[in-house]
C-alpha cells in the first residue's frame, strides 16, 4: 500500500502530460476542399503540401484533403497548392483549420501543348427546373457528359416546358465536348441545337435546327462569342413561313464564374428570334432568367438547378 501510495504522484504526472499532448496533436491537423474558382466543382488529384518541406498530400475525388502533423515551428504555416492545368497558389493558414482553396485555370499552359493534344474534355451532369410565367410554368431540363458512358466527348441536353394542356416548348442539343484550341490564342466549340414552341392561344408554332460554333480567346476566357446558321419554320394564324437564317450573340462572366449573361440575335425569315440570359452560380447550385421574343411570341423563364458532378 505505501509503495502504490509512493507512485501515485508519478501516476498524475503522466495523466496530466498526456491531457495537455493529445489536444496538441489533435490540432496539428489541417484538413481542406480544392475547388475550380469558375465552376465550384472539386479538383481531384491536386497537390497540397506545406512549403519547403516533403510533407504534403492529394486531394479525394471531391477535392477533399487531410495534412495531418504539420512540421514543428509553430503557426503560421504555409500551404501551396497545385494543380494540372490551373495556377498554383499559397495559403497562409494562421492555425488548425479547416480551409477551402480556389484554383484559377491556367490559360497560358496552351502555348507550351503541342497542336495536336490542345483540347480540353469537360465532364458534367446537371438537372433543371424551368417556368415560363406566361405559356409553360412547369419543365425539366437535364445535361449529361461523359466519355466514360457516351464514349464519345459530347454533351446531351434534353428539355421540356408545358402548361399541362396545349402550350409546350421542345428543348434538346449535343454538343462537342472537346474545344479545339486554335493558334493557341482560340477555343473553339461546336453543338447542334433545337428548339420547338407551341402556344395555341396565339396560334403560334416555331420550330428551329441550328449548328452553332462557340468562340473564345484563350487569354481572357470571360469572353464569348457564338455563331450559327440553321433552319427555321414558323406558323401563325394559319400562314407557314420557312427558311435558312443566321444567328450571333455574346457572353460574359464575373466575379470568378459566379455570374453568367448571356445575349443573342437570329435571323429567320419574316422574324428576328432574340434571347438574354443572366445565371448565378452557388456552388453547385445556379438560378436565373432567360428572356425569349419571337414575333408575337414574348415569355420569361426562370430556373434553378444543380450540378451533379
Amino acid at each position: 500500500m505505501a509503495k502504490l501510495l509512493s507512485m501515485l504522484p508519478r501516476l498524475l504526472l503522466v495523466c496530466i502530460l498526456a491531457l495537455l499532448l493529445v489536444p496538441a496533436l489533435a490540432q496539428t491537423t489541417i484538413i481542406g476542399r480544392v475547388f475550380d474558382r469558375a465552376t465550384g466543382l472539386g479538383l481531384p488529384g491536386a497537390t497540397v503540401r506545406l512549403a519547403d518541406t516533403d510533407q504534403g498530400t492529394s486531394t479525394d475525388a471531391r477535392g477533399r484533403f487531410i495534412l495531418p502533423q504539420p512540421a514543428p515551428g509553430g503557426w503560421p504555416q504555409l500551404l501551396r497548392i497545385s494543380s494540372l492545368g490551373y495556377e498554383p497558389a499559397v495559403l497562409r493558414v494562421a492555425g488548425p483549420d479547416s480551409v477551402r482553396i480556389g484554383l484559377r485555370l491556367d490559360t497560358t499552359i496552351v502555348d507550351h501543348v503541342p497542336a495536336t493534344c490542345q483540347l480540353t474534355v469537360k465532364s458534367v451532369a446537371q438537372l433543371e427546373i424551368r417556368s415560363g410565367l406566361r405559356y409553360a410554368p412547369l419543365g425539366l431540363l437535364a445535361t449529361f457528359s461523359n466519355q466514360r458512358y457516351l464514349r464519345l466527348p459530347l454533351a446531351l441536353t434534353l428539355g421540356y416546358q408545358t402548361n399541362l394542356r396545349c402550350n409546350q416548348q421542345v428543348l434538346g442539343s449535343l454538343g462537342w465536348t472537346e474545344d479545339l484550341h486554335l493558334a493557341s490564342r482560340w477555343r473553339l466549340g461546336l453543338a447542334l441545337h433545337y428548339q420547338a414552341i407551341r402556344v395555341v392561344p396565339l396560334g403560334f408554332q416555331f420550330e428551329n435546327y441550328r449548328l452553332v460554333g462557340y468562340l473564345r480567346p484563350s487569354h481572357r476566357q470571360r469572353l464569348g462569342l457564338w455563331l450559327g446558321t440553321g433552319y427555321a419554320r414558323r406558323r401563325t394564324e394559319g400562314a407557314s413561313r420557312g427558311g435558312a437564317g443566321l444567328e450571333a450573340g455574346l457572353s460574359h462572366t464575373f466575379w470568378a464564374g459566379r455570374l453568367q449573361a448571356r445575349a443573342g440575335a437570329a435571323r429567320w425569315p419574316g422574324a428576328w428570334q432574340l434571347t438574354g440570359e443572366t445565371r448565378y452560380y452557388f456552388r453547385r447550385l445556379y438560378a436565373g432568367l432567360q428572356v425569349q421574343h419571337l414575333g408575337r411570341y414574348s415569355e420569361l423563364h426562370l430556373f434553378t438547378g444543380i450540378i451533379l458532378y
